[in-house]
Parts: structure tokens; sequence; C-alpha cells
């Protein structure tokens, strides 16, 4: 480099100027003064480049990992046992670290990255932590936490957890408690949680978020076996529910086999919304049970049910809110008896008062009075009340079935309810008739009784005569 230098000053020369003249250089001036300026921006690079990595490379503190725990299990680090550790998938595993700083630097600003990769995954997972230890002995304990999937493949059960620290961008070195260099890399053995395990893998809705009232919505759920190595899960039943849900019959799918690491999904499962289903958001309860029923997972989603836009169901809804019922039965009038009386029950089952209006008439021309107790009336939210209708036939009504015409409206003069109440008129004649046939029962009923009478008495007798014969002959003899 210094070379280069050299020929460029060597090529740079400036000529005498002139009175008024003007500074004039060669062409080969001008490549060695271009050679000059590259070198000299060459050498400061290089000069920027070594301090920037002297400054990188200066890391403080040396660092003994004096006890390392995964589960509890003691990894014995400054044996020469194989370090390796047995954890369940889908459990969170707990690492402690009691890391010392015999070095007379204070350790500052290191992270320590906890990590476990496996074939499954390119990324693998992680706990990073930052460390500040003082020099001189300085000791720190340290917990990472990391949780495996539950459905990671165990055909190749071992995992490699990593242990790295770094400063200032550097990796440092990691030593055991007979000052070995460590590579920070331990064994682990994977086994399943459970010797039988069905994952829930996805439950896919259609429509997927919102279902209209009146439509239909169907669940497929898709299963993985995640159980133990090379198993096969039999008689697997899918059942999925929608509590709540009116008319929502429980749909149900049987899977004869599923073998390990295999996954399968279900015929979609149909539920018919109501047309008059409330609308709001309703949960949708998918249970998978398996080992012959003695296990099972159970996944949730929510649909979201929009009210159907039919007018027939705003009708149900106003229906159910309020009931009225018409107390009827088919009652006679006679000449005694000549008022019919209809109680007209009102049920206000919303959440405000209301009120009604009660109208009645006498349909045909035989009645002398057709009225109601109260014309208007006001029903508490929740709460029932009965109003009588009087219908009052003429002296001369013809006989046979008559009718009162009830209506009843809201206060918006909507007819609520409307019934046409049947009541009877006797006529004189079978009145009369009645009569006289009472008398002949009762004539009948009392001859009988006094038959009855004569034949009691009879008897009665005829033991007394029995007995006197008896004692005349024991008197006799």
């Amino acid at each position: 480099m210094f070379t280069f230098i050299i020929y460029g000053l060597k090529r740079f020369k400036i000529f005498k100027t002139r009175v008024g003249g003007i500074l004039k250089m060669k062409i080969k001036n001008i490549l060695g003064l271009t050679i000059l300026l590259i070198s000299i921006f060459v050498l400061s690079v290089f000069a920027i480049a070594d301090e920037s990595a002297a400054e990188t490379t200066s890391l403080s503190g040396k660092l003994i990992l004096d006890e390392l725990l995964i589960d509890g299990v003691d990894m014995k680090l400054g044996s020469d046992r194989e370090r390796t550790a047995h954890v369940d998938r889908g459990e969170e595993i707990e690492i402690e670290m009691t890391l010392e700083n015999t070095d007379n630097v204070d350790v500052e600003d290191v992270t320590m990255r906890v990590y476990i990769w496996y074939d499954d995954d390119e990324e693998g997972i992680e706990d990073t932590m930052k460390l500040d230890i003082k020099a001189n002995g300085g000791v720190e304990n340290v917990v990472a936490r990391l949780t495996l999937p539950d459905d990671l493949d165990l055909e190749v059960p071992e995992a490699t957890l990593f242990i790295d620290l770094f400063q200032e961008n550097q990796k440092m070195e990691l030593f055991n408690n007979e000052g070995k260099a460590l590579d920070g890399t331990f064994k682990i053995v994977v086994s399943p949680k459970e010797d039988h395990m069905i994952k829930i893998k996805d439950i896919m809705l259609h429509p997927e978020s919102r279902v209209m009232a009146g439509d239909l919505l169907t669940v497929q759920v898709r299963l993985e076996n995640i159980g133990e190595f090379d198993s096969v899960e039999d008689d697997i039943k899918v059942i999925a529910r929608i509590p709540g849900l009116d008319n929502a019959m429980d749909s149900t799918w049987l899977l004869s086999e599923l073998k390990y690491d295999e996954d399968a999904s279900t015929e979609p499962l149909t539920f018919e919304v109501d047309p008059c289903t409330k609308a709001g958001e309703y949960t949708v309860e998918v249970e998978v049970k398996f080992d012959d029923g003695d296990e099972s997972e159970t996944e949730e989603r929510t649909i979201t049910v929009v009210e159907s836009d039919l007018d027939l169901c705003k009708e149900e809804a106003q229906a159910k809110e309020t009931a009225v019922n018409v107390i009827s039965g088919m009652q006679v009038l006679t000449e005694s008896q000549r008022v019919a009386t209809f109680p007209v029950v009102i049920s206000n089952n919303a959440d405000t008062s209301k009120a009604f209006v009660i109208s009645t008439e006498a349909l045909g021309d035989w009645a002398s009075e057709v009225k109601a107790q109260e014309t208007s009336v006001v029903v508490e939210a929740g709460k029932t009340k009965t109003v009588l209708v009087l219908a009052t036939a003429r002296e001369d009504a013809p006989s046979g079935k008559q009718l009162v015409s009830i209506k009843v409206k809201d206060s918006e003069g909507k007819v609520v309810k409307e019934e046409a109440a049947e009541l009877s008129i006797a006529s004189a004649a079978k009145q009369k008739v009645s009569f006289r046939r009472v008398l002949e029962i009762g004539l009948i009923v009392l001859v009988i009784l006094l038959v009855l009478l004569g034949l009691i008495i009879g008897f009665n007798k005829l033991r007394e005569d029995e007995e006197d014969l008896e004692e005349e002959d024991k008197s006799y003899y």
C-alpha cells in the first residue's frame, strides 16, 4: 500500500507558473494524484475496521455454569456421564441455572438465549434474558421456561437444548466448575404426555362466523393422533353441539381408526338454525371421545346468528310477549239463569307494562246486553289480569246455540285476540219436560226405597219367629 503512495507522489509534479499563466498538469501527474487519493481512502477504511473489531472483541468476565437442572434433573456438568433429560411434549420445561463470574471484571449487558431445536421446526422455541453479574464470585440464578408443542413427532425423540451467551454481538464462552469449556448443547428425550392422545387440529365452520336464522350451519372437525409412537386409536367419537340454540340436536360422527401422526376430517355435521332464533353469539362445542370413552378433548368456537327478516318471526315474537285466553265452554241459559260469563285472561310477558282495549257484541238478535266489566285495562310487566265478559239473554230469546264476539286490542289498535264464545239457550218446553222427567225419576226411586224397606222388615220378622220356635222346643224337653 505504501508503494502505491510513493509512486503517486513521484508522478505528481507541479510546474512553475508564469505571471498571468495557468497551472498545467500532465496526464501522468493526474494519474499519480488519483492513485494517491484511493490509497489514503483504503488505509482509512482498514484503520476504522480494525478499531471497531478491537472494540467488539473485548469481552468482559469469565462465566461458570455451576449447576444446570432440567425439570429437576441434575445434568452433572463436571462428570463424564451422558447429559440427557427426559421431558413430555406439550408440557412446560423448566431450566434452572447457576452462573458465577470468576473474573475480576463485571459482566454487564449479557444476553442469554436458551432454546430447543427439533427437526420439525426451523425456528424452534426459545427464552431470552439479560444478565449483569458482579466480578470476583458474583452469582446469578436464572430460570428459563420452554414449552414443547404437543404434536411434536416422536419418530426421532431426541432434541437439543442450546444455551448461548452474547455480549456486544459476540458469543461468550461458557465453562463448567472445573474450568472446561462447554459447547452449550444438551440432549433431551421427548416422550408423549399421554399414551392415548387425540388433538383437535381445527374446527371449520360454514358460514365461518355469521349465519342468518333459517339457514344451515355446518361444522367439520380435523383430528390428529398425537399419542404414543406407532399407536393406533380405535372407535373415535366426535360430538358437535350448540347449547342455547333452539331445536339444535347434537350431531355425532364416528371414526373407526386413526394411526399415529395421521390426521382425518369428519363429514360435515349440519345444524338447521331455526328461522326465529334470537340474534346473538352462540358457542359451538366439539367433544372428541377416545380410548374406549375414558379420554376426551374439547374445543369451542363462536358463531354469530343474525336475526331473520321474516315477518312471521316478528309476529311470533310479539305473540309470545302477550298471551290472551277466553274461557268459554258451553254455557246453558235457562229461565232462572239468563246471564253467561266468559273470563278473558291477559298475560303480559314483556319487560314493560301494556294497555289493552276489550270490545264485545252479540252475534244475532238474542241478547239484551253484552259488556266487559272493564273495557280498558293496563297489565304490568310479567303479570296476568282477568276481565269478565257478561252476556244477558232476552226473555223471548230464541233457543239454541248463540255466539258472543270478544276482541282484545293493544294500545296501537292491533287485534291481539279475537274469539266467538258459544252459549246455549234452553227452550221453555224443554225446561218443563226436564222438570217432569225429574219428578218421574224421583217417584221411581221412592218406590224402590219402599220395596227395599218392606223386604228388610219382613226378613227381620221371620227371624224373630224362628227364634221363638227354638225357645219353645228347648222348654219342652
